[in-house]
């Protein structure tokens, strides 16, 4: 009689929270009259906002001299050196140039990706 007992006893308390989690996922119906807004709980964070996209970083013109280097065309300019990227320079080498393109800096070198380039004059 025991053993009965206490399984008909383990039965309703898996029953009870079977059902509890049940009705706590379930999500109740709002009345058809008005649909109201349920209530954030107290203890809630607010929802951070999303960060604002990094807006995209400006063409610069950077006048220099287009070298031949061990890693590719670099662009020597009065402000330092920077590695091309983005057009092939080969054509340019030894000829003062004006460059158009984003600077980025990479394992702390300056890269041009060159967008237009144009002989300087």
């Amino acid at each position: 009689m025991k053993k009965i007992i206490s399984i008909v006893v383990c039965a309703v308390f898996a029953f009870v929270a079977l059902a509890g989690m049940a009705m706590a996922q379930a999500k109740p119906a709002a009345p058809a009259a008005a649909p109201a807004k349920p209530a954030a709980p107290a203890a809630a964070p607010a929802p951070a906002a999303a960060p604002a996209p990094a807006p995209a970083p400006a063409a610069k013109d950077i006048t220099g001299t287009v070298e031949k280097g061990k890693m590719g065309m670099v662009l020597k300019a009065a402000d330092g050196e920077y590695m091309c990227a983005g057009m092939d320079m080969s054509k340019m080498v030894g000829k003062k140039v004006v460059a158009t393109g984003i600077v980025a800096e990479k394992d702390g070198k300056k890269v041009l990706t060159v967008t237009a380039v144009k002989e300087a004059k």
